[in-house]
């Protein structure tokens, strides 16, 4: 097998200088006005010689190319990365040059795999993706997704929202000076709010506004919505009666005589 690989490589390589031999002599002793009067005569000169039976095949290159029966590109473009075998701590992390990633809870004992090339990381478990991280090259990094951590929220609601709190201060430092910016009573509520748009819109889309906002110095929950296009607090529409003459019933005021007419016998008696 090797013999043959060796002998198929020599043939192509004497192929190739054959076809550099000759590109060489039509080139000698021709004159071009231009480079695209050059291309113009090569591609003449490939057509001619392309309609040209060879003595040993006895057929032209056209045929034979369509004989070769060549193996098309891949459909997915090859992906210059690397691939390390990992497991996930208890704490849901993976670690990659001395940084730590987080993974969902789930992932916590499963053998995984960590695809890093030069701006993400992502984490396989059985051939699927569970996570993806833009890669830090700092050393001693925790990057976090909060969304992983989401079944160890299911406590108390008090633990909750101090958890997703802490989890969003330390998601980007835009995100955490937003909470900041909120009075001391409405910061988890607001780290609820981003937490739940993380779900809903996807983290990269959240931290993007937040950016903005942070720009503009404005910290306010209306402005990211606003940013967001989230529609407001709007007040429900009044609901109308097809018969709208019943929106003007009436009634005549009656004793209560009319209804128990033995009140009034005991009342006399």
């Amino acid at each position: 097998m090797r013999n043959v690989v060796c002998s198929s490589m020599r043939n192509e390589k004497e192929r190739v200088e054959r076809l550099i031999r000759d590109i060489r002599v039509w080139l000698y002793g021709r004159d071009f006005e231009d480079l695209a009067d050059l291309n113009r005569q090569f591609l003449e000169w490939l057509r001619l010689n392309n309609q040209r039976i060879h003595r040993v095949t006895q057929k032209t290159p056209v045929v034979l190319l369509r004989e070769e029966k060549l193996l098309g590109l891949p459909l997915r473009p090859y992906l210059p990365r690397r691939i390390i075998p990992s497991v996930a701590s208890k704490t849901f992390f993976v670690e990659f040059d001395v940084n730590h990633y987080s993974v969902p809870s789930w992932c916590a004992s499963p053998p995984c795999e960590i695809l890093a090339d030069t701006e993400y990381i992502e984490i396989h478990v059985n051939s699927k993706r569970v996570a993806s991280h833009r890669r830090s090259f700092e050393k001693h990094q925790t990057i976090r997704n909060p969304l992983h951590e989401e079944r160890t929220l299911e406590r108390s609601p008090h633990f909750k929202l101090a958890k997703i709190l802490r989890l969003i201060e330390d998601t980007d430092p835009h995100a955490r000076i937003f909470v900041g910016s909120q009075p001391e009573e409405e910061k988890m509520n607001a780290a609820y709010t981003i937490f739940r748009l993380f779900k809903s819109h996807g983290r990269e889309v959240v931290l993007s506004a937040l950016r903005e906002l942070h720009g503009m110095k404005t910290y306010k929950i209306k402005s990211m919505q606003s940013l967001l296009n989230l529609p407001g607090h709007t007040e429900m529409p009044p609901v109308w009666p097809s018969d709208t003459r019943l929106l003007h019933l009436d009634y005549k005021p009656r004793r209560l005589d009319d209804y128990d007419p033995d009140r009034g016998t005991v009342e006399r008696t």
